[in-house]
């Protein structure tokens, strides 16, 4: 809605624009394990999205406070840092905030599940997908996106 609103506000059509979206694409035997493996990531997501404000982002009323904690305890020095960041990773658990961080910004799983998952955000308007990756081997991961996951998007 708030992509449709500044496009009507300048005389355009929410179908004229192109519409990207950024994701963690994480690879693993199970989508809990996958988010698992990143919530350090969330939690610096988290940190930095509704850092000066939660107002207009789609965050729901009942996770405000949570996030305003999460963010009053965010350590900065170890963001992105997965080897240092487990202070970070535990916030997310912390507030209860896993699931709802997860779905925003996080495809993860076995490839069969992340290719019905990037069909999901397909379907909801976004063409164009940013992956970001938090892996130990990434040729493996590189691997895997253009062997199995692309060529089922095509």
């Amino acid at each position: 809605s708030n992509i449709e609103r500044g496009a009507q506000a300048v005389g355009r059509q929410v179908e004229d624009l192109e519409i990207w979206c950024m994701a963690n694409l994480v690879l693993a035997p199970t989508e809990a394990e996958g988010i698992a493996s990143v919530r350090y990531v969330l939690a610096g997501t988290a940190n930095h999205v509704y850092r000066f404000t939660t107002e207009g982002k789609g965050l729901p009323p009942e996770l405000v406070d949570r996030v305003e904690a999460l963010k009053k305890e965010y350590d900065s020095r170890h963001h992105a840092q997965g080897a240092t960041a487990q202070a970070n990773a535990e916030l997310v658990v912390k507030y209860g905030l896993e699931s709802f961080l997860a779905r925003l910004g996080t495809i993860a799983g076995p490839p069969e599940h992340c290719i019905e998952r990037l069909h999901e955000i397909s379907a909801s308007g976004p063409q164009n997908l940013i992956v970001s990756q938090f892996v130990a081997e990434p040729m493996g991961w590189m691997r895997t996106l253009s062997e199995t996951i692309l060529p089922a998007l095509a």
